[in-house]
């Protein structure tokens, strides 16, 4: 689920979207499960405030909140 625009319930769609592929430095988890909270309603919701606007831009997968789950161990050497 994504929306490509502020709004309303009316704006969230469901896509299919490709695999991230992690650069330098940065490390791919798998979302087991994901839950939309009050910051990804207004995240959604409120275009005219400056606080609510996305950081990446649009699009916007909403679920800042979830259980991950990655099967890589990272050495520290």
């Amino acid at each position: 689920m994504r929306h490509h625009r502020h709004g309303g319930p009316e704006v969230l769609v469901l896509e299919d979207v490709p695999d991230p592929t992690p650069g330098p430095g940065e490390l791919l988890v798998r979302v087991a499960a994901a839950g939309v909270n009050y910051a990804d309603t207004m995240l959604r919701s409120h275009e005219p405030d400056e606080r609510f606007r996305p950081p990446g831009g649009f699009p916007v997968i909403p679920g800042i909140e979830g259980r991950f789950i990655t099967n890589i161990c990272l050495s520290q050497t």
